[in-house]
């Protein structure tokens, strides 16, 4: 949450940020790990699974191709 603040995403909360992260690891996508916390209860840490590497690439490959198209659309409405 504080990384996603960092970046401008402040209207983001928890409730959002951790059903996805829990499906994304249910996916195998990422790897959440519980370690032990002094401020409270333990807390859980992901981390980028192998496979949700793999997936990160593919959909970086295709959100470039959105990317470029919408660019090209605007182009031309600007011309």
């Amino acid at each position: 949450m504080e990384k996603l603040k960092e970046y401008g995403f402040s209207d983001i909360h928890e409730s959002t940020v951790y059903p996805i992260l829990n499906r994304l690891e249910k996916k195998g996508l990422f790897i959440g790990k519980r370690r032990s916390s002094k401020l409270g209860p333990p807390r859980k840490y992901y981390s980028i699974s192998t496979m949700g590497i793999k997936e990160l690439g593919r959909f970086e490959a295709t959100w470039q191709i959105i990317k470029d198209n919408v660019n090209t659309i605007l182009k031309e409405e600007l011309n």
